[in-house]
């Protein structure tokens, strides 16, 4: 959290990645393992086992300690057309016994499931919201022109964006300005993440980017100049 605007909405944000290992306990990228299963319908099968899962990690950290956190969990396009899939979770959460879980789970969907699916996306996002309370995030977004197109057909609680792996190059700080100006018009709280170094760190938390994430590299010590400082809550 890195504005004071966003501490209203969640005070901690948790992303969820997945990793797939092969018999020899290896890593599989998703680049090798997602074309087989969209191939035989089965992306939807493995969001619902990660939404499975992440429900009993929320719940053992919001019994533990009670925080406003959110979880941040990646949908696929089959699963913007899963008609049982809001009812499916809405049970699951049910028998945890916390009554406001499903207001810790906040959906990503590509923006260009978005655009594809404009219309099933929208029914799927109006039951996720009515009957779990849920928040849903626009990602993969590389420039404005995209995430203002996209903010046409749906709104969005929360827009992610990776400046510093935004297709073939980094974003300027006047870009990471318009992103994080149009989602403010949108009433969107914006997450900065696969955020790899200090200066990008600095950079989106000056243009008022609310949520980062990422791995932070700090220089060598002797190159830290000391009138400068970063500061990470």
């Amino acid at each position: 959290l890195v504005s004071g605007t966003a501490e209203k909405a969640f005070r901690e944000i948790h992303q969820v990645r997945v990793n797939i290992l092969d018999k020899e306990q290896n890593v599989i990228e998703p680049k090798k393992f997602v074309p087989v299963l969209e191939k035989f319908d089965s992306l939807a099968l493995l969001d619902r086992w990660i939404i499975r899962h992440c429900n009993q990690e929320l719940a053992k950290l919001r019994i533990n300690n009670n925080l406003n956190l959110g979880i941040m969990i990646p949908v696929s396009s089959q699963s913007i057309n899963d008609k049982g899939l809001t009812d499916w979770i809405h049970e699951m959460v049910g028998y945890v016994k916390i009554p406001d879980l499903g207001k810790s789970l906040i959906f990503e969907i590509k923006a260009r499931d978005v655009l594809n699916f404009s219309r099933q996306a929208k029914l799927q996002f109006n039951k996720f919201r009515v009957k779990l309370g849920a928040s849903i995030a626009l990602t993969n977004i590389n420039d404005v022109p995209m995430l203002d197109k996209c903010m046409t057909h749906e709104k969005f609680n929360f827009i992610i964006f990776s400046p510093e792996h935004s297709g073939d190059r980094k974003m300027p700080i006047d870009q990471i300005q318009q992103m994080v100006n149009k989602a403010r018009e949108h009433n969107a709280f914006t997450v900065a993440s696969r955020i790899d170094t200090g200066e990008y760190l600095a950079l989106v938390a000056s243009a008022g980017t609310d949520y980062v994430l990422g791995h932070f590299v700090q220089p060598p010590m002797e190159k830290i100049v000391p009138t400068e400082e970063v500061v990470v809550r």
